[in-house]
């Protein structure tokens, strides 16, 4: 699917766009507009995809909703974020709208309705109210707001009213906008069968529409099969992350991936293997350790500067060596002294490394495409997660991108 092989470019629309704080109901610029002298420079980064967070009528910040089909009048009218989805589709990028359906303002047509007239009110039951309590606010009757949130009214999805009118401003977003996905704001609150409905509702309008569910604890797997997602955040993973490389804390993503690697990452056991380069830091350990959790086999081609360097071959025995050993199921070498130095004579003796051609041309440090092309040719790598060099490079200089394994393990069969 296009979006496993996306880059996406985030947007807070109404901040980018430089909207007042708070939303006076009348239109008076056409701000959303602004995001048309951006869409060549988008292109040219490479991006493939956009989010746009809140983009709808709203109180203040964009997750108080206050109409789900008129475009914030902050931002202008739904013509003009038209033209923005249609001069980016021109450019090759999609464009990902944020769906917040937990919850509504106060500002809602719906809520409104409920403080004028009460019990009488016909959309009483679209909300969680008790009316023989109040409110932070002093309306005279109680509501259900999301985690504490008052200014944020939580919906009653189990109304069939409700259901049929966030479907219909699906629809609207769909057919009159031509979007190409949702982000589901606290998909954590959404009830599993509502992701499922809403996922099924919109890919009958476009099989191939994305659906990303918005996580910030643990264990939410049951989100891809339960909620029809497909993908999810995953804030914990990225957390562990920023430590372990910030301030050298590797057990906080250690022990985050031991946590959800049967939930949350099963996901990548679908991928056959994992090629990677072994380069010339402890920084290799990271992304092997993801993939041997996550139970995706790696098979391991070493760098062909290590076996050349004294200071390198001491790091390379006593830590590189073993922890490639634990974590590999098969090794790859560009040569016989290079294949021993990285992976052991009794290794290279038992016939458990294959020794082929380097795609690096050590005397002029350059990056051979051609020979890169036969490589992948004849190990049969065309389908298989290649992790490793990318772009011109020299060998002394290599880097691990961990964005790139991320998304290289992460990604699903189409």
């Amino acid at each position: 699917m296009w979006f496993n092989k996306s880059v996406f470019y985030q947007i807070y629309t109404l901040n980018f766009c430089d909207a007042p704080s708070f939303n006076d109901g009348i239109v008076e610029e056409h701000r959303i507009l602004r995001v048309l002298a951006f869409s060549d420079y988008l292109k040219k980064l490479g991006i493939k995809a956009v989010y746009f967070n809140p983009i709808f009528s709203s109180d203040h910040h964009g997750y108080d909703t206050r109409d789900y089909r008129r475009l914030d009048e902050r931002l202008g009218h739904n013509e003009d974020f038209k033209k923005v989805v249609d001069d980016l589709h021109k450019k090759g990028i999609k464009v990902v709208l944020d769906g917040v359906f937990n919850h509504v303002g106060r500002g809602f047509f719906a809520f409104e309705d409920v403080r004028s007239n009460r019990e009488n009110s016909r959309y009483r039951d679209w909300f969680h109210i008790d009316f023989n309590g109040n409110s932070d606010y002093n309306d005279g009757f109680w509501y259900e707001g999301w985690e504490g949130h008052y200014e944020l009214v939580k919906l009653n999805l189990e109304n069939p009213e409700v259901q049929d009118y966030l479907k219909e401003s699906v629809k609207f977003w769909i057919e009159y906008f031509d979007i190409d996905g949702i982000r589901l704001d606290v998909a954590y609150s959404l009830p599993r069968w509502f992701m499922a409905m809403l996922s099924d509702f919109a890919r009958s309008f476009k099989p191939d529409f994305f659906m990303v569910g918005e996580v910030l604890g643990d264990n939410a797997g049951y989100m891809f099969d339960e909620g029809h997602l497909d993908a999810i955040t995953d804030y914990p993973g990225y957390k562990g992350m920023w430590s372990s490389f910030n301030s050298l804390n590797m057990f906080e993503i250690a022990h985050t991936l031991k946590r959800n690697m049967f939930d949350m990452y099963r996901i990548c056991k679908k991928n056959k293997y994992m090629i990677m380069h072994a380069y010339n830091s402890t920084m290799n350990l990271f992304p092997m350790f993801v993939a041997k959790m996550a139970g995706v086999p790696v098979r391991i081609s070493e760098s062909l500067s290590m076996a050349h360097d004294n200071d390198k071959k001491t790091v390379l025995k006593k830590i590189l060596r073993p922890m490639s050993r634990w974590f590999a199921t098969h090794f790859m070498s560009c040569g016989e002294d290079c294949g021993r130095w990285q992976f052991g004579d009794d290794f290279f003796d038992a016939g458990r490394v294959d020794v082929f051609k380097t795609a690096i041309n050590t005397e002029f440090n350059a990056y051979d495409e051609n020979v890169r092309k036969v490589t992948r040719k004849k190990y049969g790598w065309d389908d298989k997660i290649v992790i490793g060099h990318i772009g011109r490079f020299t060998a002394q200089k290599n880097s691990v991108r961990l964005i790139d394994i991320f998304a290289a393990i992460a990604e699903k069969e189409p």
